[in-house]
């Protein structure tokens, strides 16, 4: 457990972490430091396109799996 100073030794107010330029900043308002916000926004685009792509095939694969399944239970059994 890490416990702040009392009396004449405080740092003020000690924290077990280190304070960047970032610190104090609600989410929405940090600063981007060196990076393009505009590429970050387009690969995250792009990956998100890809995922939704291969979820709706999975889905296709899936739905076409369970037809089949269904159609083979409301045949007539032909094992006896």
């Amino acid at each position: 457990m890490i416990e702040a100073q009392v009396g004449g030794g405080s740092r003020g107010n000690a924290v077990p972490w280190r304070s960047t330029q970032t610190a104090g900043f609600p989410e929405y308002e940090r600063p981007v430091a060196g990076r393009s916000t505009g590429a970050i926004d387009d690969q995250l685009q792009r990956d998100l396109d890809r995922v939704d792509r291969e979820h709706e095939e999975a889905l296709r694969r899936w739905e076409a799996d369970l037809r089949a399944r269904e159609e083979k239970l409301k045949r007539p059994d032909d094992d006896g």
